[in-house]
């Protein structure tokens, strides 16, 4: 997750692109990633506390909509360089 901060964060700078051009409808990019961020603490917490069901409804009510967010996001780093 690091590691794609931090390329997202030269790819604006290389670019000299403002971080609005890469916010989806629903949340700007620094948003996105701390409220992935959030989410992944928080099933790291259930896996402690062995709750998997937990686990399962927090992977598909709220990190699979934020990866589908910064798949939206990435496509339009594409759609930019292309």
């Amino acid at each position: 997750m690091d590691e794609t901060i931090y390329v997202l964060q030269f790819f604006l700078t290389a670019y000299s692109m403002d971080s609005s051009v890469l916010s989806s409808s629903d949340f700007s990019i620094e948003e996105l990633f701390r409220k992935m961020t959030d989410a992944l603490k928080e099933v790291e917490e259930s896996f402690k506390s062995d709750d998997l069901i937990t686990v399962g409804d927090i992977l598909e009510y709220e990190i699979k909509p934020l990866f589908e967010a910064m798949i939206d996001l990435l496509h339009r780093i594409g759609v930019f360089i292309q």
